[in-house]
């Protein structure tokens, strides 16, 4: 539909900005020409169109500065970690409800002998979560909620 289309245009525009800020302010001029750029370039377009279509983009994106997070807050938008997926490489992101944003801690990739995916990345952060640990001031805390 028209909203759907104009959500996607507003998206490849913001998307297109940061891009060129990204070049202007963190690349090298001499790499600025770079092919990887270029194919960044060249996929905002349907990349733009997919997560709108997906819904996982906010609604007024012209009304927002230009740091704001573009990501809607998803709960129900994502696909759960499991089955297949659990083997999937990538980044991994959490939406503070606080400040009302995603925070992207970390990623996991494998390799060789040792592939590593979703599924025992988390396992791993679950794990050390629930172990007691002491802080500087020798205080025992749990992080995560089981372990207490």
């Amino acid at each position: 539909d028209d909203e759907s289309k104009r959500r996607a245009d507003d998206l490849g525009r913001r998307m297109f900005m940061n891009l060129d800020s990204h070049v202007d302010t963190k690349v090298e001029p001499a790499k600025a020409d770079h092919s990887t750029l270029h194919f960044h370039r060249q996929n905002i377009p349907p990349c733009a169109a997919l997560l709108t279509l997906a819904n996982h983009v906010v609604d007024d994106i012209p009304g927002l500065d230009d740091l704001a997070c573009l990501r809607k807050n998803p709960f129900g938008e994502f696909a759960r970690v499991e089955g297949n997926l659990r083997d999937a490489e990538g980044c991994y992101l959490y939406y503070d409800t606080k400040n009302g944003k995603w925070v992207r801690p970390g990623k996991v990739a494998g390799s060789g002998s040792n592939p590593k995916g979703m599924g025992q990345r988390n396992k791993e952060h679950c794990d050390e979560a629930s172990q007691a640990r002491r802080n500087s001031l020798g205080v025992v805390h749990f992080v995560s909620v089981q372990g207490q």
